[in-house]
């Protein structure tokens, strides 16, 4: 069943096979499930709601016991999803920035550089004599820096916070009730590479997502297509299966339960 719902993701298979190489054939099964399980759930994502989503008939201890008793290296997967969002991330710049740098000469550790930054109120006159500027300071502690990219690191602090609030109302970063280090930061880890997938999908294939007259998409557009398209592959796999005659009993066995 699950075959179904990759033959409707096509980027999906591609992403997987990166960490795929660092476990075994047990672990990948696990790490397919749990992922389109963590899209796939619209209730609390903890154990035993990853294991009401999963795919296929498959005992409901198997993912406490990937999560608690196998072993794998969550650390190595981790690297493994920074070099990859690293790469991608290099290459998107390239493709859209112009080739160059705009920071200055190195200089002393010990000094910061402060940029200034102005602009007129709304309603204000630009023609008056006095002018009552509303000024914006940014503060680097690195003076290598220009300030065009200081201004740009302060940018992306929004983006943190959106990050928190995707990552616990779409894939349940705040559901997580394990009790041991370890299981926190393994379930955490799988959490992170899902929500890499689905940013990635959301940047570099946005016309995939995009409604008439967008130009960018959120990651939450990215998760309700992902939901719908696995529908239409079960959809799809019941089909098939009363296509080919099989008993109801033998398609129910085929269901997680």
């Amino acid at each position: 069943m699950t075959a179904y719902i990759l033959k409707r993701w096509p980027r999906f298979d591609n992403f997987l096979t990166l960490f795929n190489t660092k476990l075994g054939k047990p672990a990948q099964r696990h790490l397919l499930n749990l992922m389109i399980a963590f899209i796939m759930s619209d209730g609390r994502k903890n154990m035993a709601g990853l294991n009401r989503a999963l795919c296929g008939s498959t005992h409901p201890s198997c993912l406490s016991r990937f999560i608690g008793e196998v072993e794998w290296g969550e650390q190595v997967l981790e690297q493994t999803r920074l070099n990859e969002l690293n790469r991608r991330v290099r290459r998107y710049i390239q493709a859209q920035t112009k080739a160059g740098s705009d920071a200055n000469p190195t200089l002393p550790a010990f000094l910061c550089k402060v940029v200034v930054s102005r602009s007129l109120p709304a309603h204000s006159n630009p023609r008056c004599g006095i002018k009552a500027y509303n000024y914006r300071l940014f503060v680097s502690s690195d003076p290598a820096l220009g300030g065009k990219t200081v201004c740009e690191f302060y940018s992306v602090r929004w983006e943190i916070e959106t990050f928190h609030a995707q990552a616990k109302e779409l894939l349940g970063l705040d559901h997580n009730q394990c009790w041991r280090e370890r299981n926190v930061w393994r379930m955490w880890t799988l959490l992170l590479i899902t929500y890499s997938y689905l940013l990635l999908e959301a940047v570099e294939h946005w016309e995939d997502y995009a409604q008439k007259g967008q130009t960018s998409v959120n990651i939450a557009q990215v998760v309700a297509h992902h939901k719908r398209e696995a529908q239409r592959g079960l959809a799809h796999f019941f089909y098939q299966k009363a296509l080919d005659g099989c008993p109801l009993e033998q398609v129910l066995a085929q269901i997680a339960a």
